[in-house]
């Protein structure tokens, strides 16, 4: 365990709020939601445990972003004892805990009390996946249901998630907003941005997919619409940047998909700016980081139909490969689409925003140290609207 700032127990009236983060998949959206957590509340003393889980992937901690660091086992119960240990070295005053393996570990590992709160991000709940049977999804459910009970609040990162948690019975919920990181808000993507508005741009024929390649994400259907790509007569490449499952991204690569493997986020921003169109094939999520970052670097983007993006304007998002790259190809040749197309998202993503997303972290985190999470959180049960 590295801690590049003396502990001290018990809060001060001069101490920063103190805020451990357990993620036992610190990649791809996740990795991103919370360092933008991070940089949205400045005034937090922030810390991480975690892992990359099964990414498989090298652990980017950042530098001098987090006061302290510890990884994350992937053993059960020395996972388990990592938290607890590290909840007495920290003294945290707020738990937060991100995903379905980090929010068990973490309300497993230590209770809520009136020293620490717990909240938790789900980024996507478990019993959304779409790739087990209903029985697995409703034993998911009961344990999401189970672990409310030692849950001060939890921050949904869509109305939709934090409907989904209301509905589940949590004390408390309220809406945290994603924004991409500020490498994707570079000064110079408004210059690219105005430009692709203006139909000055001539578009690149790349079609970039980015994450982690896993049933989430379907590179099958990816792989579908690069096939479908070669008999248009406006083709496109496809390029996935991001890796995961090996018998995957061999599919990928026969449909003639390049596949990166993880890049860093410079990098990755750099491949975005340079692509005609970003294509999000998210079966479920909690809300797609990668259409923000493809949105923030001024790139047109098409998603796949799902029930994260229910209320999704109907000409961004397409439920099949085919119409997916109808509309890529339409996209790649017809300026005035790729400007409907930034404009419908321009509408969308309005409370996607450094501001709000700022405002609500901090008065969350402020409020459970005060142990009065309901007084702030009943004026933000609905998030704000679309």
């Amino acid at each position: 365990m590295s801690d590049l700032k003396s502990s001290t127990g018990g809060r001060g009236p001069d101490r920063p709020i103190r805020v451990v983060h357990v993620c036992e998949s610190f990649t791809a959206g996740t990795r991103s939601a919370i360092l933008s957590y991070v940089s949205a509340t400045p005034a937090v003393d922030h810390y991480l445990v975690a892992s990359t889980g099964r990414a498989g992937s090298r652990l980017d901690v950042p530098d001098k972003v987090f006061l302290g660091f510890c990884p994350l086992p992937t053993e059960f119960i020395k996972a388990l004892a990592t938290i607890r240990g590290c909840v007495r070295e920290w003294s945290p005053d707020v738990l937060h805990a991100h995903s379905s393996f980090g929010g068990m570990f973490s309300r497993l590992a230590v209770r809520r009390s009136s020293d620490l709160s717990i909240a938790y991000t789900p980024h996507g709940f478990g019993f959304e996946r779409l790739d087990v049977n209903r029985l697995v999804r409703l034993v998911l459910k009961l344990a999401e249901r189970a672990m409310l009970l030692n849950t001060d609040v939890v921050a949904g990162c869509s109305p939709r998630e934090a409907r989904l948690a209301r509905g589940m019975g949590a004390r408390h919920v309220v809406y945290v907003p994603n924004v991409a990181g500020r490498v994707y808000r570079a000064a110079e993507t408004s210059r690219i941005r105005g430009e692709a508005d203006r139909g000055n741009v001539e578009a690149s024929r790349r079609v970039v997919v980015s994450g982690r390649i896993s049933a989430a994400r379907d590179p099958r259907f990816v792989a579908d619409m690069a096939r479908e790509a070669v008999h248009m007569s406006e083709r496109f490449e496809v390029t996935w940047i991001g890796d995961g499952d090996d018998a995957a991204k061999e599919e990928l690569r026969r449909a003639g998909v390049a596949v990166t493997g993880w890049q860093d986020e410079e990098h990755v921003a750099m491949l975005i700016r340079e692509a005609g169109v970003v294509v999000h094939s998210g079966r479920w999520d909690g809300f797609p980081m990668a259409i923000l970052e493809a949105y923030e670097c001024g790139v047109p983007v098409v998603a796949r139909s799902s029930k994260a993006l229910e209320d999704a304007p109907e000409s961004v998002v397409c439920g099949d490969a085919k119409c997916m790259a109808m509309r890529v190809a339409r996209l790649l040749s017809d300026h005035e689409e790729r400007v409907r197309n930034r404009r419908a998202w321009s509408r969308y993503l309005t409370g996607n925003t450094p501001e709000r997303q700022s405002g609500v972290l901090g008065e969350m985190y402020a409020s459970l140290v005060r142990n009065e999470p309901g007084r702030h959180l009943r004026g933000a049960r609905t998030g704000w609207a679309r």
